[in-house]
């Protein structure tokens, strides 16, 4: 048949290119002797052809390899945790100027009543997946309700023989010695907030007085390292500290968390109302991010950030980054994730808690409603998508983030996203490629593409 390289790019990679075909995600790397051949497919050697054809980069006749491949059900397979996040609290004792949440005081009234963090335990036990994940929200003030309610998750898991595991976000201010004991004793991960070293992390996580939370929170950190508690560290960047992502990092890099996040301020919240003080501009975030990577590569491929390190792995076949499917219109949100607010109602993502996005909230007890929550329609990537080299693994960027009521939208990060693949390519890509894997989280890696 005759064939065709056309719909493909070549994106510099180490000594070679890498070229990609951005209707299949199918990649092939190649050397600088094998550019040419492929600049003329009719002439090029077979095993050239070969190569070209297995990794969904050749079309005969306008077929590929991958065909019209979905990746639904291979996702879906990795997906073997239901995880239930309990919003305890809705006040905090901080007043962080990029909150999404808002600034309510921590009052009884704007407490989670235990029995609507029960029912929604019982009810999450009856998802088909095998694995349970409960967060416990923020819980620097929630530590009473959090202590009363983990023995009953324990209890509810283990007659409904669910596999449990638990988490609770915090911001470390009240993480005591008592209470780390109390999450190791229960074998609770942690995700603790640090922006920064203490002048940037300072300069946005403040309690009402003023005071600066970073000692606290490092503090905090320290005491779940003593006892071998696993740490999440969540990064917002924002204006305070969006111009200093070496800062950022060496901090991050110093602490060596098990995993951290990089993520971008929301135009929501108190963020919404003091945007010019706290937002940052799409470019902003995407430079930080291609710096982040950069760091990553050039110090430790263990530094790299839990959403570069998802676009990784689903470059090269990974199964792994599709876990929980989070950046990807195949998210689990109503699906393999459920948020719920103290007064009972479900939420599309901890992140879009009450954003006009996640509306259409569910009661507890309405269970086979709960996939109606988010429609159909936001599942699909937006037509600005299509002919993306990055598709494929991007997935079309986060469901919700849109803002799309019933028609998906581009993901305002889009062009982050697209910088940070571009930087796994040039920076990350060529160690992989020539086995340079060492490291707990980059073991077992493979160049292959899902199937």
């Amino acid at each position: 048949g005759i064939g065709t390289l056309a719909g493909t790019e070549q994106i510099p990679c180490g000594d070679g290119v890498v070229l990609i075909r951005s209707d299949t995600g199918g990649w092939v790397h190649l050397d600088t002797g094998d550019i040419a051949a492929v600049e003329h497919p009719d002439t090029a050697a077979t095993a050239v052809l070969d190569a070209l054809w297995s990794r969904g980069v050749l079309a005969v006749d306008g077929a590929t390899a991958f065909g019209s491949m979905e990746l639904s059900d291979g996702i879906a397979r990795t997906q073997d945790t239901n995880m239930l996040v309990l919003l305890l609290n809705e006040g905090c004792n901080l007043v962080c100027n990029y909150c999404y949440l808002g600034h309510a005081s921590p009052l009884r009234s704007t407490a989670m009543p235990d029995h609507v963090a029960v029912k929604a335990m019982e009810e999450a036990c009856n998802h088909p997946a095998p694995k349970l994940l409960i967060d416990f929200g923020e819980i620097a003030v929630a530590e009473p309700q959090l202590r009363r309610l983990v023995p009953i998750a324990e209890d509810i898991a283990d007659a409904r023989g669910k596999h449990l595991s638990m988490s609770v976000q915090t911001n470390g201010t009240t993480l005591t010695d008592d209470l780390a004991d109390f999450l190791a004793d229960h074998g609770i991960s942690v995700g603790l907030s640090i922006d920064g070293p203490e002048h940037l992390h300072d300069a946005a996580r403040t309690f009402r007085s003023g005071l600066g939370s970073h000692g606290m929170a490092r503090a905090a950190f320290e005491r779940c390292r003593e006892r071998g508690i696993s740490v999440h560290i969540p990064v917002t960047v924002a204006a305070h500290n969006v111009n200093h992502p070496d800062l950022v990092l060496g901090e991050i890099a110093g602490l060596g968390p098990g995993s951290f996040l990089l993520k971008p301020v929301l135009p929501h919240g108190e963020a919404a109302e003091g945007w010019e003080d706290a937002g940052i501009s799409v470019t902003g975030f995407s430079e930080f991010m291609t710096s982040a990577v950069a760091f990553a590569a050039q110090r430790d491929l263990e530094i790299l950030d839990t959403t570069a390190r998802k676009f990784l792995y689903r470059f090269v076949g990974d199964r792994r980054g599709w876990g929980d499917s989070c950046t990807s219109r195949q998210c689990g949100t109503g699906r393999f994730l459920q948020v719920i607010d103290r007064h009972g109602d479900q939420h599309g993502c901890p992140r879009f808690v009450g954003v006009p996005a996640a509306s259409g909230l569910l009661q507890i007890g309405r269970a086979a409603d709960r996939a109606a929550s988010i429609s159909p329609n936001l599942r699909q990537p937006p037509p600005s998508c299509d002919g993306c080299a990055w598709l494929r693994s991007c997935g079309g960027g986060c469901t919700l983030a849109g803002g799309g009521v019933d028609v998906p939208l581009p993901d305002p990060h889009c062009m982050a996203h697209d910088a940070v693949h571009a930087a796994l390519v040039r920076e990350v890509l060529p160690r992989v490629l020539n086995g340079d894997l060492n490291g707990r989280l980059m073991h077992g890696l493979r160049t292959v593409h899902l199937a």
